[in-house]
């Protein structure tokens, strides 16, 4: 018998032996090992040169590299990379949130096949885009991430409710946002990190402001209002520890909702949850912090050569 839909006639009675076997992994783990793994690049650069000029082994492979002082050229990529690759991280964590959040909202009775089945990036990005813009149930944020179902009006949830409806938002937005650049990032690492400068001058008075910093440059395609897709260049600017300050809550949050998730599913009894402050949020959306550039973004359309007039007209 066909199966045009892969979930029809599908057997729940191997639900709990699929969840016993999702929740036995730990995704937080990954991503903040990542974190770690990039945190120990920018802090500790010249360590980890010595680590590298030691060598060191894994099975048969062995990496050594020449040693010597630290160069301008070094230090150039080495900015590079931690700009671009806490840019990948927090997209990819974001990525990752969002999906088991929207794997675990509805109570399915097995979120490793809604994780698996949601294969559109289309439909994904409308999801995506639903939570940005439209109310999130307070039943779906309580049952994720703290474990039971509110609708909101107990005190005791209801600060955590609405503090991790701002959120998600936020996470949301920022992934859509970026989304370019991820993917750009991502195929085939087609963007270009360094460090990048903008000045606005007021024709009329003179006055001029700008900034400057670590970026990523990117080509993208703008729709316009008339239809038209067009090249543009666009430069986004980096600050990487903020960045990595986001990726270390997306993370906070990812515990909250897998430790829920793996007692509801197989299980085992939790003393408590890991909850996001009001104040880690405002960290997140970069309120409070010292390095804000008065740019983010930056884009100009590439050149394009004018149709040539048809002759009679």
């Amino acid at each position: 018998m066909a199966h045009a839909n892969p979930n029809e006639d599908l057997a729940p009675e191997q639900f709990p032996d699929l969840n016993r076997s999702f929740y036995g992994s730990d995704p937080a783990d990954y991503f903040r090992k990542r974190l770690d793994l990039l945190l120990l690049a920018a802090a500790k650069p010249r360590e980890l040169d010595a680590m590298l000029a030691d060598g060191f082994s894994y099975g048969d492979l062995t990496i050594k590299q020449q040693e010597g002082e630290p160069t301008d050229e070094g230090m150039t990529s080495l900015k590079a990379f931690i700009s671009t690759e806490a840019e990948v991280l927090v997209h990819h964590a974001s990525e990752a949130l969002l999906r088991l959040y929207l794997a675990h909202a509805e109570g399915s009775p097995c979120p490793w096949l809604e994780c698996a089945g949601l294969t559109s990036f289309k439909v994904f990005k409308k999801r995506v885009a639903q939570l940005r813009d439209e109310p999130i149930p307070a039943e779906d944020i309580s049952r994720v991430f703290l474990g039971r179902i509110s609708d909101g009006s107990d005190d005791e949830v209801q600060p955590h409710i609405r503090t991790m409806r701002r959120f998600l938002r936020l996470v949301a937005a920022r992934l859509l946002s970026d989304s370019n650049l991820y993917n750009s990032a991502k195929h085939g690492l087609a963007v270009l990190s360094g460090p990048a400068n903008l000045v606005v001058t007021d024709d009329q008075t003179g006055a001029s402001f700008g900034g400057g910093g670590p970026s990523l440059s990117y080509l993208e395609i703008e729709t316009k209002e008339n239809k038209d897709r067009l090249w543009r260049r666009t430069t986004r600017w980096i600050d990487a520890e903020q960045t990595m300050i986001q990726t270390h809550a997306i993370i906070t949050a990812m515990v909250s909702l897998w430790d829920v998730a793996k007692a509801r599913y197989t299980g085992p009894e939790i003393e408590g949850v890991h909850v996001l402050t009001s104040e880690a949020v405002d960290q997140f959306a970069g309120l409070g912090g010292t390095n804000a550039s008065p740019f983010t973004r930056s884009s100009f359309s590439l050149a394009y050569y004018q149709p040539l007039p048809v002759e009679g007209t």
